[in-house]
């Protein structure tokens, strides 16, 4: 603070604090959100009720609706077998939002219709009230009534074990757009289609910011000419697209209306694209990979096949009922008699010599192999059966 000294008084300079100035509509510390824009109401009919108060009197009855989400478990695949279980029953479905609406509420609220959308999560409540005045104070009658079933469900504080969150309810801006296409599963972006002029990026974000935090707006491209025009809203949680997909279809922002629908996302599969993006590396790896599987799967096989060959694991001739039956059989066939070895071996001269030789040479470390030859009928498979015979396997 400055001072001054005239004649001996002193003269102080006044002073002024700036105080930090706040909207009504911000409180200080918090960021501002878009104002929320108005319900959607339609009216039924006009009520006149002579015994009615006289803020009631010449009241009209009007229909709105509310989207309560966290309801049930949001199908994240196809395959999401979590949804089915709450579908099997739809009057159980329905129950269970009716348990969380208020039992009472102002302005002759009733429920007229409850709307499962399992796929998303939640479930569209339409209800009725009766209010006089303006349509700027209907929708703000109406606006409070959901804030109050708001105010409920926060005051319950009931969590499911799909989500840590309790149940919160929402305006229904638009007409919502009930269906059960298979392949439009939620996910995070939202197409929005203009039937009208286009939105600039400031209007969307007014307009779906309430849902939840939004990661990106994409808009058209000017140089895009194909109508309807489009831009797309990515929300960085996928509760944030179910609201926006229940509440927000049907607006009508100006002049322009809004068709909403869910975008299919595709994950890109990072060591994929490596691959793609590396051909020089990943072609020979691919080759290697592939003789190496090819080895480990054969090579077994082989094995396997050749050690049957040997061992006759699976030769029925084997077992000694059938090899008896089988002798027997080659025999009367053949029509020979059942005499020894010895004395079939009598007919070739020196053909024991031989045998002798063959067996002496297979009882020795096998170096090499053995070619028997000779003339056609000299007795050569039957050298090489006598000589063998004492052997577990052979070929």
């Amino acid at each position: 603070m400055l001072s001054f000294r005239t004649g001996g008084r002193a003269l102080r300079r006044p002073t002024w604090k700036l105080q930090p100035q706040h909207s009504a509509l911000q409180p200080p510390g918090k960021l501002l959100r878009p104002a929320a824009r108005f319900i959607h109401v339609d009216r039924l009919e006009h009520e006149a009720d002579s015994g009615a108060e006289a803020s009631e009197v010449d009241a009209d009855k009007y229909r709105a609706g509310l989207f309560i989400d966290k309801v049930f478990p949001l199908k994240m695949a196809a395959f999401d077998f979590r949804p089915y279980i709450w579908s099997r029953n739809t009057e159980a479905m329905k129950k269970k939002v009716a348990d969380l609406l208020p039992k009472e509420l102002p302005h002759h609220f009733a429920v007229c219709e409850i709307e499962p959308h399992k796929r998303d999560g939640g479930s569209i409540v339409y209800f009725t009230f009766s209010a006089p005045g303006s349509q700027d104070k209907v929708k703000q009658i109406a606006e409070g009534l959901v804030s109050a079933v708001n105010t409920e469900l926060a005051a319950r504080d009931k969590r499911s074990w799909y989500d840590l969150e309790p149940a919160r309810s929402l305006p229904v801006r638009g007409v919502p757009f009930s269906e059960d296409i298979v392949r439009m599963l939620p996910s995070k972006k939202i197409k929005v289609e203009f039937v009208g002029p286009d939105l600039t990026v400031e209007q969307l974000y007014r307009e779906f910011r309430e849902f939840g935090l939004i990661l990106d707006i994409e808009t058209q491209p000017t140089s895009n000419k194909d109508t309807p025009r489009w831009a797309i809203v990515h929300y960085s949680q996928l509760r944030g697209a179910t609201r926006a997909r229940n509440c927000a279809h049907g607006d009508v922002v100006g002049s322009t209306r809004l068709l909403l629908s869910y975008v299919r996302e595709t994950h890109t599969n990072v060591v994929i694209q490596w691959f793609k993006d590396h051909t020089k590396f990943t072609i020979p790896l691919a080759a290697a990979a592939l003789i190496a599987a090819i080895y480990a799967i054969f090579d077994p096989i082989r094995e396997f096949f050749v050690e049957n060959k040997i061992t006759h694991r699976f030769d029925l001739s084997q077992i000694p009922i059938l090899g008896n039956m089988r002798k027997a059989a080659m025999r009367s066939l053949l029509r020979r008699d059942s005499s020894s070895s010895s004395e079939e071996m009598s007919a070739w001269t020196g053909l024991f010599d031989q045998k002798d030789r063959l067996v002496s040479i297979l009882n020795e470390p096998p170096e090499s192999f053995v070619v028997v030859t000779g003339p056609h009928g000299s007795g050569k498979t039957k050298l090489v059966e006598l000589a063998t015979q004492e052997k577990k396997y052979r070929i």
